[in-house]
């Protein structure tokens, strides 16, 4: 970083990148995308264009780079010389003179063809294959525009990506095949100042279940919130507090808030309401339990109320013991 020293350069994209994302269960993969809607996944392990391992297809399967005949190791045709082609139609005559000037003909012929063949192979000599130039071209896409966002779910099962097409993909993170799982209501987010757009993850207990991503939706300042494995991708809903688009959103699982941040400077923070777990039970302030149901104790069920009275107290009390002392004499 002090030196502004390049350490390590991963070759292959063809235009500039928008964002990436490393996988949360391997320190080596990389996640990127660009802006003309590739996504590829790296070992940074390896050097160059080599370290790519997937070219992510939005048709399905994802696309290995090449390692064979890729613009090198080409098969060319030796080109025919002008004095074999000539020797093949000329009828010669053997015999007497003539056959001395033939051996001399073909000798001069056979030391031009050895300096052509050398010339030839100096020159047009094949190239033996070259990784690079194989695994830097690929000509499968994830978007069919830019890639504004990429996220791995937590436990790095899957990753998601955002684009410019307004479409929202899921893709299987170890293989790259696209899971064709279909999010409604995904609206374009433009990038502004090559900076890209963070989408939020998360996920707890069961990932089927609970595993929902908030992502910056359109240009009014919304946030939507989808289940990563809906059955009918309709979003779960949306909040919209900021005046401009989000660029960003975090998600902080020790206390489930979720940070979002837009073009209007502001950083806001969001909770989910609270669940009354007990919702016909309601706390008073001395933090005392008052059960009430159709205005009658909610402990209490219909029809097993009291029904004494003042008179049933003082029967009772009248046919209690009283010690002869303590009676009244009058």
């Amino acid at each position: 970083m002090e030196s502004n020293a390049t350490a390590h350069t991963l070759l292959g994209h063809k235009d500039e990148i928008w964002t990436l994302d490393w996988a949360p269960t391997s320190e080596f993969v990389l996640a990127t995308g660009s802006r003309d809607g590739e996504i590829r996944l790296w070992d940074i392990r390896r050097s160059g264009a080599t370290a790519c391992l997937l070219c992510l297809n939005y048709e399905g399967k994802a696309n290995v780079p090449g390692r064979s005949q890729l613009y090198t190791n080409v098969t060319r045709e030796k080109p025919m010389s002008v004095s074999t082609a000539a020797t093949a139609r000329k009828r010669r005559r053997i015999g007497g003179a003539f056959e001395a000037q033939a051996r001399d003909q073909q000798k001069a012929r056979l030391r031009v063809d050895s300096h052509q063949n050398k010339m030839y192979a100096s020159v047009n000599r094949q190239k033996r294959n070259d990784p690079h130039a194989a695994a830097s071209t690929s000509l499968v896409v994830a978007h069919n525009a830019g890639v504004t966002s990429l996220v791995y779910t937590p436990d790095g099962r899957f990753l998601l990506s955002n684009g410019m097409d307004e479409k929202l993909r899921l893709w299987n993170a170890t293989s790259g095949e696209h899971q064709f799982m279909n999010y409604q209501g995904v609206q374009k987010t433009q990038p502004r100042a090559s900076r890209n757009v963070q989408m939020a993850v998360a996920q707890e207990g069961e990932a089927y279940e609970t595993t929902l991503m908030f992502i910056p939706n359109g240009l009014e300042g919304a946030v939507a919130s989808y289940r990563v494995f809906g059955e009918n991708g309709i979003p779960l809903g949306s909040a919209s507090a900021h005046y401009q688009q989000v660029t960003a959103c975090l998600y902080r699982k020790s206390t489930r808030e979720l940070y979002s941040a837009g073009e209007d400077g502001l950083i806001m923070k969001w909770k989910p309401p609270p669940v009354d777990l007990y919702p016909d039970m309601a706390e008073d302030v001395n933090g005392n339990d008052n059960m009430q149901h159709d205005g009658l104790n909610a402990g209490t069920a219909i029809g097993d109320e009291d029904t004494w009275s003042d008179d049933d107290d003082d029967e009772e009390r009248m046919s209690q013991f009283v010690p002869p002392i303590l009676r009244d004499n009058a």
